[in-house]
């Protein structure tokens, strides 16, 4: 079994490093940015530095592979009107650990969604003071729908991996299509963890139009050190995460080099008793802060996250353990 997972692990590491295919002329930059708003009050509380502590129902959406470190099954469910009220957000997460032998399994839902779009045409297209009437309205949604697989392999390293089916559309316009993520975890020790999650493998949309949009890959890379407190009975997690894209984003990214980008994130977690918990982050010049209650089966989480142009939005949590 050992040999047979070293086997999987190597051909799919071989597979990741040499697909260039998200970089092909149907790639766009933006295209699929609703997947970066991220899944769960938890991890956003953090600022996003998730993808090496995944180890919730969340970690469909952040990271695979931290599935595979559940021990027993959770849901979760969230609800944010972001950007003063005008987008609405809404995540569901389930995972549930079949056995050491074989793994975990979960399910998500990513959406995000804008009502009362208006549609606008002129009043009267040959007068020179022609003014704009609303002609309809029309609502926006952008779904994605997470079925994924994790489990344990050798060595303090797991594997997972998440198939997403894709839905846009409002109005007259609507495409479908699917994806891959593949993530990686490994733990050298019991504190300290490094993971990467390839996001948007071969992601793509294809519209009722004819035309198609294929997702660019992001490259999450990130570390995550744990601080055990016995004295207080309390332990401390800093997390750090990096978002590697190659389209060459230029401003719009935090860094860049050429084509590659980096956008940088940085969360820190401290857990009182299992049950209590306090978080903060930060996101290119956004922060983030948030806590946690955990009472017997029941999960509450709560983030805040500033925006420069867009003002703060506030996210909320609701899970259970079983």
């Amino acid at each position: 079994m050992r040999k047979c997972s070293a086997t999987i692990l190597a051909l799919l590491l071989s597979l990741l490093l040499v697909q260039d295919t998200s970089w092909a002329e149907d790639t766009y930059q933006y295209a699929g940015e609703f997947l970066s708003l991220g899944m769960g009050a938890r991890a956003l509380g953090m600022g996003g530095a998730f993808v090496a502590v995944a180890d919730d129902s969340s970690a469909t959406y952040w990271n695979p592979a931290g599935l595979a470190l559940l021990e027993h099954g959770e849901g979760s469910f969230m609800h944010a009107y972001t950007f003063k009220g005008l987008v609405k957000v809404d995540t569901l997460s389930f995972a549930y650990p079949i056995n050491e032998k074989y793994g975990t399994v979960s399910a998500g839902l990513l959406r995000v969604g804008v009502d009362d779009i208006k549609e606008t045409e002129w009043d009267d297209p040959d007068d020179p003071n022609r003014r704009p009437q609303i002609k309809s309205t029309f609502n926006w949604a952008d779904m994605g729908i997470f079925i994924s697989y994790a489990r344990k392999l050798f060595g303090g390293i797991n594997i997972g991996l998440s198939t997403k089916i894709l839905r846009q559309g409002g109005g007259d316009w609507h495409g479908s299509g699917y994806g891959f993520d593949v993530g990686i975890m490994y733990s050298p020790t019991d504190n300290l963890t490094f993971a990467t999650n390839f996001q948007d493998i071969h992601s793509r949309v294809n519209w009722d139009t004819g035309a198609s949009d294929r997702f660019p890959m992001n490259v999450k890379l990130g570390a995550a050190y744990t601080i055990p407190c016995p004295s207080i009975e309390s332990r401390l997690t800093a997390a750090f995460d990096a978002d590697i894209k190659k389209h060459n984003y230029d401003y719009s990214a935090q860094l860049s080099s050429g084509s590659l980008s980096f956008d940088l994130h940085y969360g820190a977690e401290f857990v009182y008793r299992n049950t209590l918990a306090i978080r903060a982050g930060a996101y290119r010049s956004h922060f983030a802060a948030g806590a946690g209650v955990h009472i017997k089966m029941f999960l509450i989480d709560y983030a805040f996250q500033t925006h420069t142009d867009l003002g703060g939005s506030h996210r909320i949590s609701a899970g259970v353990t079983f």
